[in-house]
């Protein structure tokens, strides 16, 4: 059974964590910003008193669903329009990464080879990834309840954009403006290395020479005789000729022999470009070897 002093470890470990202090602040930032909205007040000046007096049942009813619906349904909506629309996707698609694989082709990778190192491995990519986007979901709650709190105030009062901030600024005092800032300030320097050290476009991940590890199913296919080696070269050394011949766009040929046994065997890809695959590549890399 778990002690009271593990179970106050546990506690001090989480609330020290920097998901809780995210929490938090966006749970501060948004319940200063619901006051404001719906009661043109500051959260330093409500009291037990005030809210005996003033804040109903339908008041409580409007906060949580607000809440909800800030972490459920918009900063995930938010978060989606930024990573697909807002943002250049050139940065993830026009850019070749070497050595850079997709979580999901790992994942199938993992499955059909029956490699269970590496589907531990997408687990713990997979894991780490959910973790920061957790907290890309906490640090975006904290910047869209700030820029609320702000807009509120002079949308309830009667004078200008920087005179209503003003005055409640100085009304609240330096303390509780101070933090306000602050923690909108942490927030876009968590984001800031949040958008730094991580591939939120395509959930890469970096796995060097990723395509080794089936080389010697390759060489076994030679080998097996289930490839003709003197086939493959002979095909292989003209497909790669019409390269050198046409420069390096070169039309798939539904009807040259060389072009479908290569395709036939996984050595080129036309899909969208007709180039070697990494099989091809790897068989190259012999041909001066094997050349008539």
């Amino acid at each position: 059974m778990e002690s009271s002093a593990n179970r106050a470890i546990l506690l001090h470990e989480k609330l020290s964590s920097s998901d809780t202090f995210l929490l938090l602040s966006g749970v501060f930032l948004y319940t200063d910003a619901f006051l404001s909205i719906f009661h043109q007040v500051s959260l330093y000046d409500v009291g037990f008193s005030w809210y005996k007096n003033n804040f109903a049942l339908s008041d409580m009813v409007t906060y949580i669903f607000g809440f909800s619906f800030l972490y459920g349904a918009l900063i995930p909506f938010t978060l989606w329009l930024i990573d697909f629309y807002l943002m250049p996707k050139s940065m993830a698609t026009s850019v070749k990464f070497e050595g850079r694989i997709r979580l999901e082709v790992l994942k199938r990778d993992a499955i059909v080879e029956g490699n269970s190192a590496a589907y531990k491995h997408f687990e713990n990519s997979a894991s780490e990834l959910e973790k920061i986007e957790t907290k890309r979901r906490y640090v975006l709650a904290i910047i869209l309840c700030f820029l609320a709190l702000v807009v509120s105030i002079p949308l309830s009062s009667d004078q200008g954009v920087i005179q209503s901030i003003w005055a409640r600024a100085s009304a609240d005092g330096l303390v509780p403006t101070f933090i306000r800032f602050s923690l909108f300030g942490l927030s876009m320097w968590f984001l800031g290395i949040i958008m730094h050290t991580t591939d939120h476009y395509t959930n890469d991940e970096t796995i060097s020479n990723y395509t080794e590890r089936l080389e010697s199913k390759w060489i076994s296919e030679v080998s097996s005789k289930l490839l003709d080696k003197d086939k493959l070269y002979e095909h292989l050394n003209e497909t790669l000729n019409g390269f050198n011949s046409f420069g390096t766009k070169v039309s798939y040929d539904h009807s040259n022999e060389s072009h479908k046994f290569c395709r036939k065997h996984g050595l080129i890809n036309n899909e969208n470009e007709f180039k070697l695959t990494e099989k091809g590549k790897f068989f190259s890399k012999y041909r001066d070897l094997n050349q008539n």
